[in-house]
């Protein structure tokens, strides 16, 4: 029992003398009354309070806010261009459960921003694999490093199967893929299973990045790459 205290403490360490570049937690938990603002298509902008939220199992589909003069305005998600809201409380106490089921979650998660988050930002992404267009909000995982390329929450991703040992969750719950958007094109999936040809399909226009990642990318490594890729283009 000492030595898996021991070495629950040294991974604790690692947390936070250690962590590689991620994505933030996803944050899935919405009230009526929080603060909230909305940029529209037309380039309009609302401030003022979430009334109701109409979400499928992994995007909104539409949302209403009541702005400070009292009016409500009621919004599909082809119609907005980024939605951001205050977490509340209770939200953040959820979050930070899901993302703590294994060691290797806790090590991957920064849990003083996703405590401190200030806002949560979504934005509309025209969905992948669509025969007709359709339009939804989903949460930005890599809003400090989304130049070119985005990386949204795909809520209905699978996740890695769980490792235990002595009863304590070493592993897994981590997601597979997530949704990527490009210069603002059609979103796609990028997977763990068959990364590589993921990986060189989103960032084949630069051939000596390919080639400094190696010949066999790693998904665990993803938010790292987005990160250098988009730092290419002199931003972030």
């Amino acid at each position: 029992m000492k030595r898996l205290i021991t070495i629950f403490s040294l991974l604790a360490f690692m947390v936070i003398e250690s962590r590689a570049q991620e994505f933030l937690a996803p944050y899935e938990t919405f009230f009526s009354g929080q603060l909230a603002y909305v940029v529209t298509t037309d380039g309009d902008v609302i401030y003022g309070q979430l009334r109701s939220a109409v979400s499928g199992p992994d995007r909104i589909k539409r949302l209403s806010i009541i702005d400070d003069y009292g009016k409500k305005h009621k919004l599909k998600a082809s119609k907005i261009e980024r939605f951001a809201i205050q977490p509340s409380f209770f939200g953040t106490a959820e979050a930070v459960a899901v993302n703590s089921s294994s060691i290797k979650e806790i090590m991957n998660v920064d849990f003083d921003e996703l405590v401190n988050r200030e806002w949560l930002i979504y934005e509309q992404v025209l969905l992948p694999r669509r025969k007709k267009e359709k339009y939804a909000l989903m949460q930005l995982l890599n809003p400090g490093f989304s130049g070119r390329v985005k990386v949204f929450h795909n809520a209905n991703s699978s996740e890695t199967m769980p490792v235990s040992i002595g009863g304590l969750r070493v592993v897994g719950g981590e997601d597979r893929s997530y949704i990527v958007v490009k210069d603002n094109k059609q979103a796609v999936f990028v997977r763990k299973a068959g990364f590589v040809k993921d990986f060189a399909r989103l960032f084949g226009d630069r051939p000596e990045f390919i080639k400094k990642a190696s010949k066999r990318p790693k998904f665990r490594n993803f938010a790292s790459h987005v990160q250098e890729y988009n730092s290419l283009f002199g931003g972030i």
